[in-house]
């Protein structure tokens, strides 16, 4: 695993970030991990997300990263590394993030998180459902509601 001492607002080269990986440092007493990938122009993109799962706490560098997302490792709930947004149950929270910039082949992380939670794209309504139903009430029924909520759906 790597050292979770690394002071991320101190800056890490780039290759420091495995590509298929995560890099674990810390951002004050926050426990923070690193995610990188290359948008569409090619370009170096970096993402600073907590560290801790937010159904459980479980550490995340420990998980399984998987494209774009990492899998926690005690039960399975799944992230988007991009964004932080909790993609499946049993985590319904998105993680926090940081603003990170990358000026060449140096990272550096912003010493406080963003204000609130990113935000996934709204989705577009467009075949006028005006009511869902969801069956069961346990953690799966949960997790659906609330992914409706947060992207928009008012019905």
């Amino acid at each position: 695993m790597p050292d979770a001492t690394l002071d991320l607002t101190a800056g890490v080269d780039l290759d420091a970030i495995p590509a298929d990986g995560l890099l674990a440092g810390k951002v004050g007493d926050a426990d923070v991990l690193l995610a990188r990938w290359t948008d569409d122009a090619g370009r170096p993109q970096v993402s600073a997300l907590s560290a801790a799962c937010t159904h459980r706490g479980a550490p995340l560098p420990n998980g399984l990263r998987v494209d774009d997302t990492v899998v926690c490792p005690f039960h399975h709930a799944c992230f988007d590394l991009r964004s932080g947004e909790a993609v499946s149950a049993p985590a319904i929270a998105p993680l926090r993030a940081w603003a990170v910039t990358v000026d060449g082949d140096r990272v550096t992380v912003s010493a406080s998180p963003e204000p609130s939670p990113r935000q996934p794209e709204r989705v577009d309504n467009d075949r006028g459902v005006t009511r869902v139903v969801v069956v069961g009430g346990g953690a799966g029924g949960f997790a659906a509601v609330e992914r409706l909520r947060r992207v928009g759906y008012d019905g």
